[in-house]
């Protein structure tokens, strides 16, 4: 019958598309199947034998049979250390279909043509993969992301710790089941970890020092971290003696704790010139309320909330004076850390009451919101914190 090739039928809509090219005298020589297509030189027109003569195909979907369409199957995101997961095509029902990496460094198939094939990867790659379904006339393809995203465990640190008279401490993070931990120091001047590898190893800092350690949890992918703090000696923020320390003197051993909620009351006794109760400086607030309770008896007030206090095994609660009030001011974002840690709650923008008395009928307050230190009268009921010495 002649030389004959195969070619691309030169139409876009059957791009796909390749059957036998024959001019008009070997198509009349042919003994054709069902089926068959053939691409007639002489005419430019493509034609299949349907069992008893030549159809014009005038539209791919004349065509048979079409290709199953496509379904490459979920997404998949994998976070553990391998990197190989099984596909989940469709199984074509016409066609052949093949898989290939549409985008993405690297990878393989353990059988291109099984839809339920195994694909690996590389760590930390996002792949496209397309799943083709091809047959004599045409393909139908679809796409699938698969990516290796190994996560590692979310980090925990614990919960933060309170050494009063110990300078090494014992760590508490979390074994990761993905990744490998590791410890750092953030803040604080000084201090070693024993092994850095290890969640629950142990820390040595210096006395009367805050540090703020971090636990990070890695894999070549990803990093998660949670961070502490470790308060050793005396130190603001340090939990010890029933309250949170907010001043710590020169010796370093002594100092103020305060109460981790707030309570609301009058300062009371308007009117009534408190002798005794004008003390202002730090260390006056426990003399101020013991004249506030000689010299006013009305019950209730805040500085007999103070006094007759019973918290933590402790009885000897006071009503801070104006600089001491000023200090809990300055180191509230401190203690708001503490008093949360430990249940309480934080001082928040509210105006509170010292024990300090200006006149008659007005004592001193602060605005913990703008830091505004006024007088506001004595029978304005505000809040307050009760203190006390160690």
């Amino acid at each position: 019958m002649g030389t004959t090739e195969f070619m691309a039928v030169p139409y876009s809509k059957y791009a796909n598309v390749a059957v036998k090219s024959v001019t008009r005298t070997e198509l009349d020589a042919l003994t054709p199947i069902i089926g068959q297509m053939v691409y007639v030189t002489s005419n430019f027109k493509t034609l299949i034998w349907n069992g008893t003569a030549w159809y014009e195909l005038s539209n791919v979907n004349d065509c048979f049979p079409q290709p199953t369409a496509a379904d490459a199957g979920s997404d998949q995101t994998i976070t553990t250390s391998t990197t190989n997961t099984t596909l989940a095509a469709n199984t074509p029902i016409e066609g052949v279909g093949i898989w290939s990496v549409f985008s993405g460094t690297g990878g393989s198939f353990s059988n291109i043509n099984d839809p339920s094939a195994t694909f690996t990867g590389n760590s930390c790659t996002n792949y496209i993969l397309e799943w083709k379904i091809t047959t004599v006339c045409g393909s139908s393809p679809d796409l699938v992301f698969v990516t290796f995203n190994e996560t590692p465990t979310t980090a925990n640190a614990g919960s933060d710790i309170y050494s009063v008279n110990q300078t090494t401490v014992s760590l508490s993070g979390n074994t990761p089941v993905v990744g490998t931990g590791v410890w750092s120091v953030v803040l604080g001047a000084g201090g070693s970890i024993a092994n850095a590898n290890n969640p629950n190893t142990s820390f040595t800092g210096n006395n009367n020092t805050t540090y703020t350690l971090r636990w990070t949890t890695n894999t070549i992918c990803n990093t998660s971290f949670d961070e502490i703090n470790i308060y050793i000696g005396n130190v603001i923020g340090q939990f010890r003696d029933g309250g949170i320390v907010f001043y710590v003197d020169g010796t370093g051993q002594h100092g103020l704790v305060c109460d981790i909620t707030s309570q609301s009351a009058t300062w009371g006794c308007k009117g009534t010139l408190i002798t005794g109760a004008d003390g202002t400086a730090i260390g006056t607030g426990t003399q101020n309320t013991i004249d506030i309770e000689a010299g006013c008896t009305t019950p209730g007030t805040a500085a007999d909330y103070c006094a007759n206090l019973s918290l933590n095994n402790f009885t000897d609660w006071f009503l801070p004076s104006k600089d001491e009030l000023t200090e809990m001011y300055n180191n509230k974002a401190t203690l708001d850390i503490t008093a949360l840690d430990k249940g309480g709650v934080v001082f928040g923008n509210l105006i509170y009451l010292s024990s300090s008395e200006w006149d008659n009928s007005f004592a001193w307050i602060r605005n913990f919101s703008n830091g505004l230190e006024i007088q506001a009268d004595k029978n304005a009921t505000l809040n307050f914190r009760a203190i006390r010495a160690f």
